[in-house]
């Protein structure tokens, strides 16, 4: 803005044939030059200082050698608020040292008569001009610095709305994290404790009995509570590894993972009673983070083995897989004892048990609908009491970002 004023003053005046004042308008021109080249490269307080001094000093000198009439002592308003805006609040030192400079020059340039340079017969078209000129020049500077600070006032009114926002969605999850983080070892302590306690008492019967037939039944029960208190581990340390690691993008064939979920529960109580069905077709493919997916599929399939209705002579778990645009859509029915309508919206809170048989963790669809949301998919249920259940997911497809990758690695090796 500086630069702008200098050089249309310079222009003014030589074409008004006034002469002798082109050094000092092309002087302060190359100081806010220099003064915009030095803001740029980072000298912040140097290139205030300069400026701030160079225009001062500029019009200080114009102003004791032009009539008052002629206006140019209204650029001193713009000086005092562009000081004030440029060093803030931090530098109110300087701020306050460059209003008072301004101050002072403009009372001198009133009260004191000098002549640094001749002083020359100006008309009086040339004074009305100039003051037309110099209202409007400083208006504009002056309105543009304002309309700065509001712009910065602005934005950190934008901001702190926005870290507010922030803040408050950070504060819920805290809350929530403590929340559960108070419930997971309360619970947790407690389910650690009662199968450890229950094996100590039948340790203790076993001590006390010397019948093969009860102490056979003694061992089997205390296999339950080891069993038990492994799938409660199991649980803390699949809840762990969702909570803390990052998403690892791997590519599967989706048929390939459902078989190893099967797998990996052949021997899980009540997989024997339960006949289980799988539709997937063979080219289909996955990119996702596998691990999660493979804990997602687990615990719905586990759980399907563990509320099957015994009552039913073909209890059954149908696993189906199907492409939907980006995402791969999973459903996982059976016909075991179902879910009370009532408990339908808490299932996948942290230690609900929505049966009275229920001998879990509590933790296995809480881990589930985390993993999920890591994964950026959704699940949804519908279950009737004595029908059973069907779980369905829908799970991002994150195949086109791994293409991405992979040629980001292939032309890394080849640089």
């Amino acid at each position: 803005m500086t630069f702008v004023v200098s050089v249309g003053y310079l222009l003014f005046d030589l074409y008004n044939g006034i002469n002798f004042a082109w050094p000092y308008q092309l002087g302060c021109a190359l100081f806010a030059f220099i003064s915009f080249v030095l803001n740029r490269i980072g000298k912040f307080s140097a290139a205030k200082i300069i400026l701030g001094l160079s225009t001062n000093l500029t019009l200080f000198i114009f102003a004791v050698n032009e009539p008052l009439e002629a206006g140019l002592y209204m650029f001193f308003i713009t000086t005092n608020l562009g000081a004030l805006i440029a060093f803030g609040y931090e530098e109110r030192g300087k701020a306050i040292f460059f209003t008072l400079f301004s101050t002072t020059l403009f009372l001198l340039s009133v009260f004191i008569d000098f002549e640094f340079i001749p002083q020359p017969l100006y008309s009086q078209e040339y004074i009305q001009a100039n003051v037309i000129i110099n209202f409007i020049s400083s208006s504009i500077g002056s309105a543009l610095i304002i309309y700065f600070l509001i712009s910065i006032n602005h934005r950190a009114e934008s901001q702190m709305a926005k870290n507010e926002k922030e803040i408050s969605t950070k504060n819920s999850a805290l809350t929530k994290l403590n929340h559960e983080l108070d419930r997971f070892v309360f619970s947790t302590s407690h389910d650690l404790r009662a199968p450890l306690m229950s094996i100590h008492g039948l340790l203790q019967l076993t001590k006390l009995s010397h019948d093969a037939a009860e102490l056979k039944s003694f061992h089997t029960m205390m296999e339950s509570q080891v069993d038990t208190l492994d799938k409660l581990i199991r649980d803390i340390a699949d809840y762990a590894r969702n909570s803390q690691q990052s998403i690892i993008l791997s590519n599967s064939s989706v048929k390939k993972i459902v078989l190893d979920s099967i797998e990996s529960l052949r021997f899980f109580p009540g997989a024997e009673k339960v006949k289980i069905h799988w539709q997937v077709p063979e080219d289909l493919r996955i990119t996702t983070d596998l691990t999660r997916l493979q804990i997602i599929l687990s615990n719905l399939i586990s759980n399907a083995f563990k509320y099957h209705d015994s009552k039913k002579e073909n209890s059954f778990i149908r696993i189906t897989a199907k492409e939907r645009l980006d995402k791969i859509i999973f459903t996982i029915e059976d016909n075991g004892i179902g879910i009370p309508n009532e408990y339908l919206n808490k299932i996948f809170e942290m230690y609900t048990r929505a049966h009275e048989q229920s001998f879990g963790s509590g933790l296995g669809l809480y881990i589930v609908k985390e993993a999920i949301e890591k994964l950026g998919g959704t699940i949804q249920v519908q279950s009737r009491v004595a029908e059973g259940s069907m779980f369905t997911l829908d799970i991002p497809n994150f195949l086109e970002a791994a293409n991405e990758k992979e040629n980001e690695v292939a032309q890394q090796m080849k640089a």
